[in-house]
């Protein structure tokens, strides 16, 4: 085992006793995966800490290890020539052990008209491409970086359409904001998750590259927006977690995230939405020697 997969593996069994989440599922993927695993992995938990996720890149040509074959060649099909591996998650499904919901994050150089040509061949029916087209060049179509595929555990699809958005100068920033709210308010999203978002965004952002994403189902594009912000201390993060999710004492759950993991910083991903409080999740980064 990389010393990644071993790190991940004790935090998930521990966390899994801290939070009273089954893993033994988990775990033994983790271990399938062995050959697979990367000189770096993630760990996921949302702001519910019902479900723990763990994540590394595969190759394209193990991905029936960690997938079904229709989502192996769909991956296949959105990797084209842009690279021979992926990014894999693996997450818990509460209730449904020892069920999962896989997704298969690929990159590399995206085509906005290319993938959705593919996700039109998947089912997408055309309202949705057409819907999906709009948001991302309201986002930045330039900057598409990432398109995920993901099966729940009841077989249902969807996609996620990720874009970077720069803000190295304070104009950036503001543009950032900017095209953000005004997606975000054309599906759908509350007016208080909007401003919460704007009031967050330069605090976290610190002048890095973020992430905004958009999900689309067969039928139908979510009225969700999803914001994420990389290298953030843990102190925000608990504040954020207190103040939209304060049932559970977030609190000492982020200490305790803090010191299975022992790492300063982590990515926390906000996902806005027309009901409020607005979802969170948070992911750290294990790396290899």
């Amino acid at each position: 085992m990389t010393r990644a997969q071993l790190t991940v593996a004790r935090d998930a069994a521990l966390l899994g006793t801290t939070c009273k989440v089954e893993v033994a599922g988990l775990l033994a993927r983790i271990d399938a995966l062995r050959d697979e695993f990367a000189e770096w992995a993630t760990l996921s938990l949302p702001h519910g800490f019902d479900r723990i996720a763990a994540g590394t890149r595969v190759g394209i040509d193990r991905l029936r290890a960690v997938c079904d074959a229709e989502q192996a060649e769909r991956v296949a099909l959105l990797a084209g020539e842009h690279g021979r591996t992926v990014g894999v998650e693996i997450e818990t499904v509460p209730g449904k052990v020892p069920a999962f919901t896989i997704r298969v994050q690929v990159g590399g150089t995206r085509v906005l008209a290319a993938d959705l040509a593919h996700l039109a061949a998947f089912g997408v029916q055309a309202p949705v491409c057409d819907a999906a087209r709009e948001a991302v060049r309201a986002l930045g179509a330039e900057q598409l970086v990432s398109i995920t595929d993901q099966v729940a555990v009841d077989g249902a699809r969807s996609w996620e359409l990720r874009v970077a958005q720069t803000n190295h100068t304070a104009q950036l920033s503001a543009a950032t904001r900017a095209r953000i709210d005004l997606l975000a308010a054309s599906v759908g999203v509350t007016a208080a998750q909007r401003r919460v978002a704007g009031g967050l965004h330069d605090s976290l952002a610190r002048e890095q590259l973020t992430h905004a994403w958009i999900r689309i189902g067969q039928r139908t594009i979510a009225p969700v927006v999803g914001l994420v912000w990389d290298r953030v201390e843990w102190q925000p993060i608990q504040r954020m977690l207190a103040g939209f999710h304060p049932a559970g004492d977030p609190v000492a759950r982020i200490a305790q995230l803090a010191r299975v993991t022992d790492v300063e910083l982590a990515t926390v991903e906000l996902v806005l939405g027309p009901s409020d409080p607005p979802a969170m999740r948070i992911l750290v980064s294990v790396e290899g020697t």
